[in-house]
């Protein structure tokens, strides 16, 4: 949990200008991953 969340705090500051739109991405990408272990 704490490294998803280092990640995402990653992701959004390292793409600072699309951070938005990544993120969600990203979001709907963890989600489904996990759904599906």
């Amino acid at each position: 949990m704490l490294v998803k969340k280092l990640d995402f705090i990653f992701l959004s500051t390292y793409l600072n200008e699309s951070s938005t739109l990544m993120l969600m991405l990203w979001h709907i990408f963890v989600t489904k991953f996990l759904k599906n272990l």
